[in-house]
């Protein structure tokens, strides 16, 4: 296995040159990184042209990260394949790449032209949780028992606390009756176009 030199223009390049030569006459739009402080997180991604996304790394800890993507795309997308994942144009681990379609561009800017919509206007802040996702929720058949993984409290709306629930279990049931009871205790209103927002957001 084999990870990029560093995040530079020319180093990704040279990459896509070697795994997908017939895209690097497209445009390249490299993402801002964040992490960078952190070897773990030394990965990135690029657009090319308007219709592919390529994510690389340039450390072993994060390349080792994208390579386990690049396998789990590929069994979930060998027959029977799973609905709805994206389509991959190339992979490699020498260099490590992996390129992916845009699929459903239209659609997708729309979701997000609407959640833009939803969210223009401030809402009253409380105290959230920040990362009140099912990996910090511990249940005992249908009753929470614990929350854990306090360290990004704080303040914001009481819908960004929901914008996991969504894809926690199948079908909305779980936010729906997590709204219904809070509204109950709290006294406030909930908006689920507010919830759905900030769930596109977390998750796009």
């Amino acid at each position: 296995m084999r990870w990029l030199a560093d995040c530079s223009p020319g180093a990704f390049t040279e990459a896509l040159q070697a795994v997908a030569p017939e895209l690097v006459e497209h445009q390249i739009v490299i993402r801002e990184s964040l992490g960078e402080e952190d070897p773990t997180w030394w990965a990135a991604s690029a657009v090319i042209g308007e219709r592919f996304v390529a994510k690389f790394a340039w450390s072993q800890p994060a390349a080792l990260r994208v390579a386990h993507e690049i396998g789990v795309l590929a069994a979930l997308l060998s027959n029977p394949a799973v609905p709805f994942l994206p389509e991959i144009v190339a992979s490699s681990t020498d260099p490590v790449l992996l390129v992916t379609r845009r699929d459903q561009v239209e659609t997708v800017m729309r979701w997000c032209d609407w959640a833009d919509d939803v969210l223009a206007s401030p809402r009253p802040t409380v105290l959230v949780h920040a990362d009140l996702h099912g990996g910090n929720q511990v249940w005992n058949d249908d009753e929470l028992r614990v929350v854990v993984d306090f360290e990004t409290a704080g303040a914001a709306e009481p819908e960004y606390d929901l914008r996991t629930f969504p894809g926690t279990g199948p079908g909305v049931e779980l936010m729906q009756a997590t709204v219904q009871h809070y509204q109950q205790i709290s006294g406030r209103h909930l908006s689920a176009d507010r919830i759905m927002a900030w769930h596109l957001r977390t998750t796009r």
